[in-house]
């Protein structure tokens, strides 16, 4: 038996779940248009104190790594990278659009669709398993154009352009967007597979580079 604690903080719809195996034993949502950095740790403690969690019992911890807001990916990051080191345990890493395919994996033509700011969304296109649209960061009427009849588009950005995405022929998914459970899913069978990783070998996934890289830069 895994137990093992996962979390998203990657956009407003944060969440975080305490796995054994496949059974969750404690799950949360956190819906902020703020940053998480005040939220996660001093819930962390408290659910600690409440003896809902144990971090020796802790196999592993998950993480979704991005693409998302840039705060957010670091500060979940940064936050497992913590957990990592303190407790000598390995760090499982997905990233957002693994977790919104799961999310909808009965679902054919899923274009997954994450605000980006700036009038960009994070997406991809694939068709019959193979890239017809890398990874990227996007102007949203471009993917919009670029896909498949009835594609459904889930993420928060689908819900953002919604208008757009339907008078195109498309679909918005207008479920759930807190992603910890489908993490944790994935997240044991990669732990099972070996897909782990030492902390100091994780990056976010982030797309494009940061306003305060370009601004450096500049």
């Amino acid at each position: 038996m895994s137990k093992f604690l996962v979390f998203d903080t990657t956009t407003e719809h944060g969440s975080i779940a305490l796995f054994e195996d496949k059974k969750i034993i404690f799950y949360a949502e956190f819906l902020l248009k703020k940053s998480f950095s005040e939220i996660i740790t001093p819930f962390l403690d408290n659910i600690i104190k409440a003896e809902i969690l144990n971090l020796k019992e802790l196999d592993f911890v998950s993480v979704i790594i991005g693409p998302g807001s840039f705060t957010g990916t670091r500060i979940g990051l940064s936050t497992a990278k913590g957990l990592s080191v303190g407790l000598n345990i390995p760090i499982v890493p997905v990233t957002t659009f693994i977790a919104l395919y799961e999310k909808v994996k009965d679902e054919k033509n899923v274009i997954p669709f994450v605000d980006a700011r700036k009038k960009q969304v994070f997406s991809e296109i694939k068709k019959e398993g193979k890239f017809y649209i890398y990874p990227g960061s996007y102007p949203p009427d471009f993917i919009i154009e670029k896909a498949s009849p009835n594609s459904l588009f889930i993420g928060n950005g689908a819900l953002l352009y919604r208008e757009r995405i339907e008078k195109s022929g498309g679909r918005v998914y207008d479920g759930s967007l807190f992603l910890s459970k489908e993490a944790g899913k994935i997240a044991l069978e990669f732990y099972k597979k070996g897909k782990f990783f030492k902390p100091e070998r994780l990056k976010p996934i982030y797309l494009r580079r940061s306003d305060a890289e370009l601004n450096r830069r500049s």
